[in-house]
């Protein structure tokens, strides 16, 4: 039987323990071959760690794992560089000392891992002195992958203080990049939101910003024709056991998981993780309540005085839809970056994109995440005239 990696994020489990794996390492290749810099947000549970690890494997040399996959075809050389992989996805305290700690943490662990020593508290000088000691240890040049870059800053948004000092701290430990360019390789940036991100990384502003390029638009998400070619089994099983036929699966994981569109004329994709899960458990139902964010939704409604559900079908300029989303005053970016709506359409003359909430599943959660808020609110509301 198909085993589905539900939570698995790590490319090396997935491959070693047979796992099913949707091949995206076409874009692997390529981005690794012909950017040195490149960033991309999407929202959630699409993928983003994954695709960090599986760049991790790919510069670490390990063509093992990439057996019958694209990239073995087309890498010839299999070279090993040096990799360092950070995820800040754990420095959701809102302190800068709690952020401190989880970077020399894993500053900590790829020192040992290299055998490299360093007693230094300062985050700059020690990013700065590891790669540059790897450079001269093992004369290749360094990789840089960093997953989540932004949790830090989303966990303290509506907090413009704190925001403003999680900001310096990061930018003392991403300032390092630019200078130590000529003992890079690559290197790659995710998270869920673009936030201020020049500003956030200081000086180095050449990124190549992959996030609404068709090319790479089903990079993180599957596709149907990727649905139909991969999970037959799993729609097969479904079909059984609900006592429909494949097309009417088909329709239900369109109706609950899909719809989700990351630029202009893109196809659509399935949210992976649900889609995943769904396959897993052989049930197609609302799962995204576990995962989505009434407190978010909640103080968006309350500070841009907004119901999210009447975005759906609303219009947006091209430059506005990836807006920085702690220096805007609209919801509509922080909705789009977060996953609640989607692309819908494209006006190329009026350069005007139409949104709409993706699927029913999100629908669901929106409704539950703004009617709970509602109900917590009466409840104060009327314990206080009480």
């Amino acid at each position: 039987m198909t085993k589905y990696p539900i939570g698995i994020q790590t490319f090396s489990n997935i491959r070693e323990e047979q796992y099913m794996y949707v091949d995206k390492t076409q874009y692997v290749y390529e981005l690794a071959n012909t950017k040195k810099y490149v960033f991309l947000s999407r929202p959630r549970r699409f993928g983003k760690s994954l695709l960090a690890s599986t760049f991790h494997a790919y510069f670490s040399g390990r063509k093992e794992l990439f057996k019958g996959l694209a990239a073995e075809h087309m890498e010839k050389e299999w070279k090993k560089y040096p990799v360092l992989h950070f995820s800040l996805s754990t420095a959701k305290r809102g302190t800068v000392e709690d952020l401190d700690s989880v970077i020399a943490m894993q500053l900590k662990w790829a020192e040992q891992q290299y055998g490299i020593g360093n007693d230094s508290r300062d985050v700059t000088a020690r990013l700065s002195s590891l790669v540059m000691r790897l450079y001269e240890k093992l004369h290749q040049p360094v990789v840089i992958l960093i997953d989540e870059y932004d949790a830090p800053l989303l966990t303290v948004l509506h907090d413009k203080e704190r925001l403003g000092a999680i900001r310096t701290e990061l930018q003392s430990f991403y300032s390092p990049l630019k200078d130590l360019d000529p003992y890079l390789r690559f290197v790659f940036i995710t998270g869920i939101s673009k936030l201020s991100m020049l500003t956030t990384f200081g000086p180095l502003n050449n990124f190549f910003d992959i996030s609404m390029l068709q090319k790479y638009a089903t990079l993180c998400g599957f596709t149907r024709q990727e649905l139909k070619s991969n999970f037959q089994e799993g729609i097969n099983s479904l079909a059984e056991r609900l006592k429909t036929t494949k097309d009417d699966i088909l329709h239900k994981l369109d109706i609950f998981y899909g719809g989700y569109r990351f630029a202009a004329y893109s196809t659509k994709v399935y949210n992976p993780f649900y889609l995943l899960s769904a396959m897993n458990k052989q049930q197609v139902n609302n799962n995204f309540l576990a995962a989505c964010a009434p407190d978010l939704l909640g103080k968006m409604k309350e500070e841009i005085h907004t119901d999210p559900i009447k975005i759906d079908d609303s219009n947006i300029f091209a430059q506005d839809i990836m807006a920085t989303i702690d220096n805007t005053c609209s919801i509509v970016p922080q909705l789009y970056q977060s996953g609640y709506i989607t692309i819908k359409d494209y006006d190329q003359r009026s350069q005007c994109y139409t949104l709409g909430i993706p699927n029913e599943q999100v629908k669901v959660g929106i409704n539950f995440s703004t009617k709970e808020r509602t109900i917590t609110e009466w409840k104060t509301e009327s314990n206080n005239k009480q």
